[in-house]
């Protein structure tokens, strides 16, 4: 476990992520930040929000509440749903239809027509751990805390099934890791807030991927 202070220094220095402590009362314990990244006009990113809602909880919260409106016009992201994509449009300072709840784990594809630097805020999770159902078939899921963090060290490999796959997306194609006899044949690093697909053998029985929080709160 890491104690919360040294973790943000790190994020900092590492991952281009930048938190800052709540400083309006010395008895809060609430740590706001956000996860800023410049992104390339019409190249899609898979991205998910590992943040609280500002003053929120651990419930499904609607875009505004995690990404806000400053973004360019015309920026569009993409929700799994499992069996296809919803989408949110935002259009003159406005998500449309803005109605689609996103969860900590939830990934989703966003594309910008021109190139600019997206801002995904929010507090930092303080909960024990996160609970993620996996399914046989694809999910779009990320992990919910809010550092980086390799395949290996993600705990999937206690609930993974021989014939899972993890694919994250490179920006113009695939690199995958396979599950098989107890381990993972490839390892890969994410970044605070990337989202990757994962794959369920179809013979896999329905589980949970249980997150246990990777720091200590200050």
């Amino acid at each position: 476990m890491k104690k919360l202070s040294s973790l943000l220094m790190g994020l900092v220095l590492t991952a281009g992520t930048v938190f800052a402590a709540d400083t309006n009362t010395a008895t809060s314990v609430n740590v706001v930040g956000f996860i800023a990244q410049s992104n390339t006009a019409n190249r899609l990113y898979m991205l998910n929000v590992p943040l609280h809602a500002i003053g929120g909880d651990d419930s499904p919260r609607l875009l505004v509440d995690l990404i806000g409106t400053n973004v360019p016009n015309g920026t569009i992201i993409y929700l799994w749903t499992g069996t296809g994509y919803a989408g949110e449009s935002c259009i003159n300072g406005a998500w449309d239809p803005g109605t689609n709840l996103v969860r900590r784990c939830d990934g989703f594809w966003m594309k910008s027509e021109l190139g600019a630097e997206v801002v995904r805020a929010g507090e930092v999770p303080s909960v024990s751990n996160t609970v993620v159902q996996l399914s046989p078939g694809l999910q779009m899921i990320g992990y919910p805390y809010p550092i980086s963090c390799a395949l290996t060290n993600m705990g999937l490999g206690s609930v993974a099934a021989n014939g899972d796959i993890v694919f994250k997306w490179t920006g113009a194609g695939w690199n995958s890791a396979s599950y098989y006899a107890g381990s993972w044949d490839t390892n890969y690093d994410f970044n605070p807030g990337d989202a990757f697909w994962y794959k369920r053998d179809s013979g896999a029985s329905v589980t949970n991927w249980v997150i246990n929080k990777p720091y200590t709160s200050p």
